[in-house]
């Protein structure tokens, strides 16, 4: 999807490009634990709840990486180098930061 872009205030920009996945386990995939809590709950307490979901991660390859996206090239060149992933996966984003 193509349009106009108000923040980067640039026509025709590609929004799909963008695109972001999560995974959102069920609940019998990570022992019933809860997937989400009030944030003021788990800060009481983010070694338990992060403990509780420990034996759980989150495997991928990276044949499953399509881009990467960093704030500085540095930061792509590092990221590149270290995983070893091409550096044509590895975009430094036109968003800002706050």
């Amino acid at each position: 999807m193509k349009g106009y872009n108000s923040y980067l205030k640039e026509d025709n920009f590609d929004f799909k490009s963008e695109n972001e996945w999560r995974f959102v386990p069920r609940k019998n995939e990570i022992g019933n634990n809860l997937i989400s809590q009030k944030r003021s709950t788990y800060l009481k307490n983010p070694k338990k709840h992060n403990n509780k979901l420990l034996p759980y991660p989150l495997r991928f390859n990276k044949s499953d990486i399509e881009y990467i996206f960093v704030s500085k090239q540095e930061e792509a060149n590092k990221i590149s180098q270290a995983f070893s992933i091409n550096i044509n996966k590895v975009l430094v984003s036109r968003w800002k930061t706050k």
